[in-house]
């Protein structure tokens, strides 16, 4: 497997980057006007499902950071965007509800812990 390198590496990294920052914060952004009203979120739940993305990092990090010592850190970036941006338009796609929103979204959030 070839490998990118110099500014072949560097501009792919920034994309996986701006791919990996975005649903940081759009889905904050529309949870108050959308998704509480839409679901009939109280702001309990609202709470856990935007936590759910700091969770999913949270728990990631320590194991995908330890990986990095193993494997190359440039596949763990590209399975965690990858990971990270299924999540987010599965997101989309199928969460209806609380429990499917907390799950896809601290998936997403593990994602996002692996870049």
């Amino acid at each position: 497997m070839k490998h990118l390198q110099g500014r072949a590496l560097v501009t792919a990294m920034c994309i996986g980057q701006i791919g990996n920052l975005l649903p940081h914060v759009v889905v904050p952004a529309i949870m108050a006007q959308h998704l509480i009203p839409l679901w009939k979120l109280s702001a309990t739940q609202a709470g856990l499902m935007a936590s759910a993305y700091a969770v999913g990092y949270m728990l990631s990090v320590p194991v995908l950071t330890a990986l990095t010592d193993r494997f190359d850190a440039r596949g763990i970036l590209f399975a965690g965007s990858l990971v990270s941006g299924l999540a987010t338009i599965a997101f989309g796609l199928f969460a209806d509800g609380l429990t499917s929103a907390i799950m896809l979204w601290g998936l997403a959030g593990a994602g996002f812990g692996g870049a």
